[in-house]
């Protein structure tokens, strides 16, 4: 007997008194072939006869290759050496030519129910490396055989129950992407805050915003010249170093559409201070170096500070790399659905930004503003407009980016803007999380119903049936006969080819 490392395990070792144990080899037959099956780079598209590998999908293919098909009854069982992965085969299928094993428990025993034993039982994780030794050490439960058809029949009713279920609570999702999307609409159509403007009619309009955003970001300019000067021992005579300043040409809003009194356009390289791409730095797994947000960090609009590299400190543009507070995030390269989301940095902690991001420092603005925009319908709108293809990748470079229209509203007015769109969004990404959850949950109570299942726990035992010990023999009996049978076929079949 292997050792209880070595093989599966159940949530019980005490079975119902008609109940019995049994190993592998005499529950399994194991039908696996290993002529007639179908490498993965074999697989025609749209071909008539499905191919049952070990992925976690039920079809991984198809080929035209009927001199392959499974000849022997169904349904069978099909168990991934490498991945676990289990599946009922009730339909003519080729086997894939990878870790595949075809199973089929010995006649009467149900195929139904031991498929969900194996569902159910506890194999050791080897990752990558092969399980099916495992399996083979492994003893089942086997209980009467109208008991099983009992068990099998409930599992199916309850399981239909869940699944019904998991499907509704996976239309959550996408229901709440679309309301998530309508709200972003509405805050830039200025519907969210209509009322508020109907009692605030004396708010400053926000042309007068940017024209001290305007101001600012040339003082900003004209200090870090200064600074740059001075750093090579320059010190100017007079102001003509002033004249490279680059004023941003105005948006063109004639072709944009109407904003509601009191807003206007501007573009992202009128709102900033400084737009910046990441590095592309070599970085490590050292957590005593600067952490690295990348692509992967920005999540339906929000941060999230986890599965980090890390910059040497060292790095001679640290101070240029690292992220304050408010700082705009955007993902210039990403495939075609993800490139542009975009996300604030909204962490008092030290963190730096990789080459695939783009940092847009905005002035006096609520920087929410511009993400939420960005992230908005209007927003994705524009990336699918402006977006390039290259190499397989959907890409936004920093010009078409500082060129974005973006609709700002009055500066008290983006205040309460931002506090409408948060309140609303932490509702949906409340219900989004809980929704998540009870999809966990359903999927928690599937494998509870099989543990309870295989302690005989699911349906009622009947003293009538026949006990599993018995069954068991018969079915041993059985195999001998056959066996028998086919031994003297065999010698019969000699003595003539003798004669």
């Amino acid at each position: 007997m292997a050792k209880q490392a070595d093989k599966g395990k159940w949530s019980t070792e005490e079975l119902p008194v008609q109940w019995d144990w049994a190993v592998f080899q005499d529950i399994f037959e194991d039908l696996t072939s290993s002529t007639k099956k179908v490498k993965q780079k074999e697989y025609i598209e749209n071909a008539p006869l499905a191919v049952v590998d070990q992925g976690v999908a039920l079809i991984g293919g198809a080929t035209d290759k009927f001199d392959l098909a499974f000849e022997g009854d169904l349904p069978v069982i099909v168990f991934g050496d490498h991945t676990r992965c289990v599946k009922l085969v009730d339909f003519p299928f080729v086997q894939g030519a990878d870790g595949v094993k075809v199973l089929k428990p010995l006649s009467p025993l149900s195929t139904n129910l031991y498929s969900y034993a194996l569902n159910t039982v506890q194999l050791p994780d080897r990752g990558y490396s092969r399980h099916f030794k495992f399996l083979k050490a492994t003893e089942f439960p086997v209980p009467p055989l109208n008991e099983q058809r009992r068990i099998a029949d409930k599992i199916d009713a309850l399981q239909a129950k869940s699944r019904r279920a998991r499907e509704a609570l996976e239309t959550v999702g996408p229901l709440l992407e679309k309301f998530r999307q309508s709200v972003l609409a509405a805050a830039f159509r200025g519907d969210l805050t209509a009322e508020w403007r109907e009692q605030h009619p004396d708010v400053e309009p926000a042309e007068k915003l940017l024209e001290r955003i305007r101001v600012e970001r040339r003082a900003r300019w004209e200090e870090a010249e200064l600074a740059k000067m001075r750093a090579k021992g320059i010190n100017p005579k007079n102001d003509k170093w002033k004249a490279k300043y680059k004023e941003p040409e105005p948006v063109d809003a004639s072709g944009l559409p109407e904003l509601p009194e009191g807003w206007c356009w501007a573009k992202v390289e009128e709102l900033a201070c400084d737009v910046r791409y990441g590095t592309s730095a070599k970085t490590s797994d050292d957590e005593t170096q600067m952490p690295v947000l990348r692509m992967g960090n920005i999540v339906d609009g929000d941060l999230v500070y986890d599965n980090l590299k890390y910059l040497d400190r060292s790095h001679k543009d640290l101070s240029e790399l690292c992220l304050h507070y408010g700082d705009i995030l955007f993902n210039r390269t990403n495939s075609a659905e993800l490139v542009g989301k975009t996300a604030m940095f909204d962490s008092d902690e030290d963190f730096s930004f990789a080459s695939y991001l783009i940092r847009v420092r905005v002035l006096q603005i609520v920087p929410e503003v511009v993400v939420w925009y960005i992230n908005s319908p209007f927003g994705r709108q524009w990336v699918s407009q402006n977006v390039s293809q290259q190499v397989g990748q959907a890409n936004i470079n920093g010009s078409k980016l500082k060129a974005l229209a973006v609709p700002i509203p009055p500066q008290d007015e983006q205040v309460e803007l931002a506090r409408k769109i948060k309140q609303t969004l932490a509702v949906i990404k409340g219900q989004r999380e809980n929704s998540i959850g009870l999809i966990g949950q359903v999927a928690n109570l599937d494998q509870s119903i099989l543990a309870k299942a295989f302690r005989g726990e699911l349906v009622p035992q009947d003293p009538n049936d026949e006990p599993a010990s018995v069954l068991l023999e018969r079915i041993k009996a059985e195999r001998e006969t056959a066996k028998g049978k086919k031994k003297a076929g065999r010698a019969r079949s000699e003595d003539a080819a003798a004669g």
